[in-house]
């Protein structure tokens, strides 16, 4: 009687042991795979657009350059213009769709994250329960095991079965630890997704702001030549004089005055210039619009951006970039004024577009001196013609030839 009960509680639990060994295996939450399932296909549909748009965006970077390579004319260039405008749209569209992709891809990782995150949780459940009934069988001493067999070979079968369950305990562990890895994973793809969805959208402010600005410059240059092709010819021949005249004066005016500072030891000279080899920025924000030669300039049909157009509203104090010496504070009404400042070193830095000039000829700044109050707004004092909006115009020469402020300006902190 006493064999044959403990023979029966023997079958129960050998019977149970299967079924605790198969619940560590578990399917995939059917909610959770359909809905990442439609999210992978959403973003498989959006990397389609992106392509057609990079293939758009190219077409119309072609027809640009084509334009590029033809004569100057008014018609040829608001074509151009209407080619960028049309570009910076694609662009625009493209980088509105790889916000939306980012998005797809962060709620796919959130709930992939979830996912995981829960497997993990019902694993630990599962595995607990294995190791009670583990530590259940591992309570029987050798003769109790012995006495639960019928047989030897029922002995060694049973043996068999709880060795079989230590190895599946170990694979759950093990299992567990690489879910937490993948989840670990999983988390820094979801931070680095919000990261580049920041990226994102301050290139969608940015390029907003470049359509802005080759609508104004196109709308600017129809209402002066009144669409006349005679104007504009007449218009580009002024400009260029004027831009041709601005420059020779810069770098004799550089050569004068270096001369003096070398002969004369004005004040401490070179002294009181030294260290220019670092800049600092010379506004607050270190947001770049143009670039040095950038092929993007809405007047390059007039001459190479020789400067860095630098973000600063309308009125923004525009310090020294370096210590060094006023050589030309120029104010020109509603025409183009600027500041020039002669560092070491063979280098020298001109503010243009300013609204206010707060400095005179012949001073010595420190930097992060206040030298002027940025412009740039059409029509206003010390804009000039060949302005779109406000900005800080900052260009570094050396030796009196402007070369690519980037090389110089200390690197923004992130």
């Amino acid at each position: 009687m006493h064999i044959r009960l403990i023979k029966k509680k023997r079958i129960i639990i050998i019977a149970l042991a299967p079924l605790l060994v198969g619940a560590v295996y578990f399917p995939i939450d059917k909610l959770y795979a359909v809905s990442i399932e439609q999210l992978k296909e959403q973003i498989k549909l959006n990397q389609s657009r992106t392509y057609e748009l990079q293939d758009k965006i190219q077409e119309l970077q072609n027809s640009i350059d084509a334009r590029r390579s033809q004569s100057v004319s008014l018609s040829n260039q608001i074509n151009v213009f209407n080619s960028r405008i049309a570009r910076i749209e694609a662009e625009i569209e493209l980088t509105n769709t790889r916000i939306e992709q980012t998005n797809l891809e962060i709620e796919k990782t959130q709930m992939e994250i979830s996912q995981t995150e829960e497997m993990i949780s019902s694993k630990k459940l599962n595995l607990s329960a294995l190791i009670r009934s583990l530590d259940r069988l591992g309570r029987k001493d050798g003769v109790e095991i012995l006495l639960l067999n019928d047989t030897v070979s029922d002995f060694f079968n049973d043996i068999e079965s709880t060795l079989r369950l230590q190895g599946k305990i170990k694979k759950t562990i093990e299992n567990l630890a690489e879910q937490r890895k993948e989840l670990a994973l999983k988390k820094k793809v979801f931070e680095d997704k919000k990261k580049s969805l920041t990226s994102l959208k301050e290139i969608f402010i940015s390029d907003q702001e470049r359509i802005r600005e080759q609508t104004a410059v196109r709308a600017a240059l129809l209402a002066e030549t009144k669409n006349s092709e005679a104007r504009f010819q007449d218009q580009l021949r002024k400009t260029k004089a004027e831009q041709i005249r601005i420059n020779t004066d810069i770098q004799n005016l550089e050569r004068t005055v270096r001369q003096r500072l070398e002969s004369l030891s004005i004040g401490d000279g070179f002294k009181r210039v030294a260290g220019a080899s670092s800049l600092r920025w010379p506004v607050p924000f270190k947001k770049i619009t143009t670039y040095f030669h950038d092929p993007d300039y809405p007047y390059r049909y007039i001459f190479e951006h020789p400067a860095l157009d630098l973000r600063a509203g309308q009125g923004t104090p525009v310090r020294a970039a370096a210590p060094g010496f006023v050589a030309r504070a120029a104010d020109r009404g509603t025409g183009y004024s600027y500041v020039m400042i002669i560092h070491s070193n063979g280098l020298s830095t001109v503010y243009g577009h300013v609204s206010k000039i707060m400095v005179q000829e012949d001073q010595f700044v420190n930097q992060g001196d206040i030298v002027a109050l940025s412009g740039g707004t059409p029509g206003t004092p010390g804009a000039g013609k060949l302005t779109s909006g406000p900005h800080l115009h900052f260009e570094t020469r050396l030796n009196g030839i402007p070369v690519d402020p980037l090389g110089y300006l200390t690197i923004p902190r992130q």
